[in-house]
Parts: structure tokens; C-alpha cells; sequence
């Protein structure tokens, strides 16, 4: 039994959800270019994580 009928979006929608999810997407790369913290190897990271788990 189906409660509700899907509705498909209108390509406005559509449009805005890409526009959205675009201007999201770069201020995410923007703020990571700009983040002064440390790098931290990836081999690091894992050892870290691995002994928390363990």
C-alpha cells in the first residue's frame, strides 16, 4: 500500500538543488584552501584511529 504518490521535482527545482548544492560544494573546497591547521599524514590518521578501535 502506498501512502503517498511521488510527485516528481520541476526542473526548477531541479536547477536550484545543482545551484545549491554547487555554491555549497565551493564554499566547502574554499574554506578547506583556507585552513591553516597542520597536515596530518594519512598513515597517522589510521594509526590514531586503529588504536582507538583496538
Amino acid at each position: 500500500m502506498k501512502l503517498i504518490d511521488s510527485i516528481p521535482p520541476s526542473q526548477s527545482d531541479l536547477t536550484l538543488a545543482r545551484a545549491n548544492h554547487e555554491s555549497w560544494f565551493q564554499n566547502k573546497v574554499l574554506a578547506s584552501m583556507q585552513d591553516t591547521r597542520p597536515l596530518v599524514n594519512h598513515e597517522q590518521v589510521m594509526s590514531e584511529v586503529e588504536a582507538i578501535i583496538y
